[in-house]
C-alpha cells in the first residue's frame, strides 16, 4: 500500500474546506437564531443541528475524502479551516446573510400580506356578527304583559291599566 503526497495534500485541502464550510453554516445557523430570537431553546436545537451535521460530514470525509481512512489531522485541519474562516471571512458573510434573511423575511411577508388581511378581516366580521346577532332569541320572543286582555276574539289587544307601551326600551323586539 503506497501513500502519495498529493493524496495526502488533497484530502489536506479538502478537510480545510470541510471547515470553512462548517463555519459558514455555523454562521447560518447565527443568522437564524437572531431572526427567530427563540432564546435557549432556537439556541439548543440549532447547535445540535450544527454538531450533528458537523460530525457527519468528518465521519463521510474520512471514508470518502481520505480513501476509507480517517487520519488524525482531518479533525485538526478542520478546526483550522473554522478558525481561519471566523478570523477572516466571518462578519462579511453574517452581514450578507442578515441581508438575505431580511429579503427573504419581506418576500415572505408580501406573500402572506393577502391571507393576514383576510384573516383579520375574517375576526372583525366575527366579532360584527357577534354584535348583531347577541340579541338575536329575544328579536322574537315577544313577552306578553299580565295586564294584557284579548277582546273581540283574539283579533285585538286591549289595553288594561298600567300597561305601557311595547316600544319601552330594552323590553320588546321584532
Amino acid at each position: 500500500m503506497r501513500v502519495y503526497v498529493t493524496d495526502q495534500l488533497v484530502t489536506l485541502a479538502v478537510t480545510l474546506l470541510s471547515g470553512i464550510l462548517a463555519g459558514i453554516l455555523y454562521d447560518l445557523f447565527r443568522v437564524l437564531r437572531r431572526k427567530f430570537r427563540g432564546g435557549r431553546v432556537i439556541t439548543a436545537v440549532t447547535d445540535l443541528l450544527f454538531c450533528l451535521i458537523y460530525a457527519c460530514a468528518l465521519f463521510l470525509l474520512g471514508f470518502i475524502g481520505g480513501g476509507g481512512v480517517y487520519r488524525l489531522y482531518m479533525p485538526f485541519v478542520s478546526l483550522l479551516g473554522c478558525a481561519v474562516y471566523f478570523a477572516l471571512f466571518s462578519k462579511a458573510v453574517t452581514a450578507l446573510l442578515l441581508l438575505f434573511a431580511d429579503f427573504l423575511e419581506k418576500i415572505i411577508r408580501v406573500l402572506l400580506s393577502p391571507f393576514i388581511f383576510a384573516i383579520g378581516f375574517a375576526k372583525k366580521t366575527a366579532i360584527f356578527l357577534k354584535k348583531i346577532f347577541y340579541y338575536k332569541k329575544k328579536w322574537y320572543t315577544i313577552r306578553l304583559d299580565r295586564n294584557l286582555c284579548l277582546s273581540d276574539g283574539g283579533k285585538t289587544f286591549a289595553k288594561t291599566e298600567g300597561h305601557t307601551d311595547e316600544t319601552e326600551k330594552g323590553k320588546y323586539y321584532y
